[in-house]
């Protein structure tokens, strides 16, 4: 009884293709049929998961935050900026993030009272440069890994052709997880990420 209930439960799913996002039902049916219909149907589909709450769509994310006006206010001018800046980096544009990140501490050196105010400031300011050293790893994997591969590129640990030539990306990063370091000594992630921008650089 209880495998009959598992194949109908899986069999509806297959049926009525349940996103389970937002528990909407979107029905395939005969008229779905043949490469237009079915192209009809993923386009309906797509309508419905590809929005700005999906943290797997950050196109949409990004799209809903530059359509907000930036805002006036020192707080809800950093998080606007952070909002930007984190869906560039995860639309794969590290390098378009930058000015975000970069405004973001400038208004937070500009209010630093406001950062240790309370817990939840200062966690995000972590998180967020934290998150600005991931975007310099990634924009050193883009203009090294990709752009400049050899056969040893991507081979860990990293060492002769895999090096970066173009060392901006790594530098930065290893400048950030460094600064995190000197506030917080255990970050093992930190000690990570500081370790892997250093072999980076050769």
């Amino acid at each position: 009884m209880v495998v009959l209930l598992i194949a109908a439960f899986f069999l509806y799913r297959i049926r009525h293709r349940v996103l389970p996002s937002n528990d909407i039902t979107l029905e395939f049916t005969e008229a779905n049929a043949g490469i237009d219909g079915m192209a009809a149907w993923l386009a309906a589909y797509a309508d419905l998961v590809l929005v700005p709450d999906n943290s797997y769509a950050p196109d949409a994310a990004l799209k809903k935050y530059l359509s907000i006006p930036e805002p006036e206010k020192p707080m809800e001018k950093m998080q606007w900026n952070a909002n930007v800046a984190r869906s560039y980096l995860n639309t794969g544009k590290p390098e378009e993030s930058f000015p975000y990140f970069k405004e973001y501490f400038r208004i937070a050196e500009e209010n630093p009272a406001a950062i240790r105010s309370n817990k939840f400031n200062k966690e995000y300011y972590r998180f967020i440069l934290e998150t600005y050293g991931i975007s310099y790893m990634r924009q050193g994997e883009i203009a090294n890994c990709l752009n400049r591969h050899t056969p040893e590129s991507c081979i860990f640990p990293i060492q002769g052709g895999g090096i970066h030539a173009d060392t901006m990306g790594a530098a930065n990063a290893f400048r950030i997880y460094r600064s995190i370091l000197a506030e917080d000594p255990g970050d093992h992630e930190a000690v990570w990420l500081l370790n892997v921008s250093a072999m980076a650089l050769g």
